[in-house]
C-alpha cells in the first residue's frame, strides 16, 4: 500500500465568511484515510490556540458526510496538526464537497488568511 497526500488551499477573505469548495482528489481510486486542516497566514497573537472556524466535508454529491471539524489557529509556529481519521473508499472522478465557516472574533483588525486542507489517501 502507498500513502499519498494532497492539499487544497482556500482563501478566507472576510470575518464570518463562508467558503464553499469542490475538490477532486487526483487519484484514480483509493481510500481516504485522513483529513487535516491547517491555518496559514498571519493572524493576531490573540487568536493563537483559538478556534478559527468549522470545516465540513462530504462526498458522493453530498450523500456521505465525511466530517465536521473545528479548526484551530496553531498556538506555536511549530505546532503539528494531527489527521482526523477516516476510512472512505474513493471512486474514479469522485468529488469531495465542503465548506469552511470563519468564526474568528478578532474585531475590526481581521486579516484575510488561508486554510490548507490536507487529504491522506491510501492506494
Amino acid at each position: 500500500m502507498i500513502t499519498r497526500y494532497h492539499a487544497l488551499e482556500l482563501e478566507v477573505p472576510e470575518q464570518g465568511g463562508l467558503v464553499r469548495f469542490q475538490y477532486k482528489i487526483p487519484e484514480l481510486s483509493g481510500v481516504l484515510t485522513g483529513i487535516a486542516p491547517l491555518v496559514m497566514g498571519v493572524l493576531p497573537r490573540s487568536s493563537r490556540g483559538q478556534r478559527t472556524g468549522t470545516l465540513t466535508l462530504e462526498a458522493l454529491d453530498r450523500k456521505i458526510h465525511l466530517a465536521t471539524l473545528p479548526v484551530f489557529c496553531p498556538g506555536l509556529v511549530s505546532s503539528r496538526q494531527e489527521f482526523y481519521p477516516l476510512e472512505e473508499d474513493l471512486t474514479r472522478g469522485q468529488l469531495v464537497n465542503g465548506s469552511y465557516l470563519d468564526s474568528l472574533t478578532t474585531g475590526i483588525d481581521f486579516t484575510p488568511y488561508r486554510l490548507k486542507v490536507l487529504f491522506r489517501v491510501r492506494i
